[in-house]
């Protein structure tokens, strides 16, 4: 799948957010990334 169908979560604050892309708004970002295997996207988000 191409970059832009990616999800971007984050759990560093005190509740899950979920971001439409690859791509996070901050001054400084230090990258990596987490392959999970699920039966979709729902599950995954879950």
């Amino acid at each position: 799948m191409p970059p832009s169908s990616a999800i971007t979560v984050d759990t560093t604050g005190d509740a899950l957010s979920n971001t439409p892309g690859p791509f996070v708004e901050a001054p400084e970002y230090l990258g990596g990334f987490w392959v999970n295997h699920v039966a979709d996207e729902a599950t995954a988000l879950e």
